[in-house]
């Protein structure tokens, strides 16, 4: 294919029984110059494949930000290396588990603060009993489980203003 880009000799690879492509990898006199070759990915390309590799220094240098990554996520999880995929699902357990007593507990919390809001709340006369609560703390979810609990309570009106995310 021909391109404006492209000026000056062209090098051209054939791998009998394979592709044909225009060069652009490591020139070596011979092998031993090419150091340590890290395949990093194979990926399928038009109806062949391409090889996604480092070799010599590059090779080396992604080795050791590798080692390095692993080294701190082991020390962080509190686990040898070969167990980082296994610490990362327990705390992603621990963590699910935790926003799952944080919900409950949240649950009982908004539960508890709508009967002092209703204890609080003089009776209304002929309109009931009407709350009006600004809750700077609560997110949508938690005013809007709030206003149920209100809401379950005969006789009530209730508005609650609460912040929007990203709004000011």
């Amino acid at each position: 294919k021909k391109t404006e880009k492209v000026t000056g000799d062209l090098r051209i690879v054939e791998i009998q029984g394979g592709d044909v492509c225009t060069c652009c990898g490591t020139h070596a006199l011979f092998t031993g110059e090419v150091g340590m070759v890290k395949i990093l990915r194979q990926e399928h390309n038009k109806g062949g494949s391409r090889v996604v590799f480092l070799c010599g220094q590059r090779a080396l240098g992604d080795y050791r930000e590798k080692n390095r990554v692993a080294l701190e996520a082991g020390a962080a999880l509190s686990v040898k290396e070969r167990d980082i995929p296994d610490g990362i699902r327990r705390l992603k357990g621990e963590i699910a588990a935790l926003g799952a007593a944080l919900r409950e507990k949240g649950k009982l919390l908004t539960e508890i603060y709508a009967r002092e809001l209703l204890a609080g709340a003089p009776e209304g006369g002929r309109l009931g009993r009407v709350i009006l609560t600004c809750q700077p703390e609560l997110d949508g979810k938690e005013a809007k489980l709030l206003l149920a609990k209100l809401m379950e309570a005969p006789g009530t009106a209730a508005v609650i203003l609460y912040p929007v995310a990203g709004k000011d």
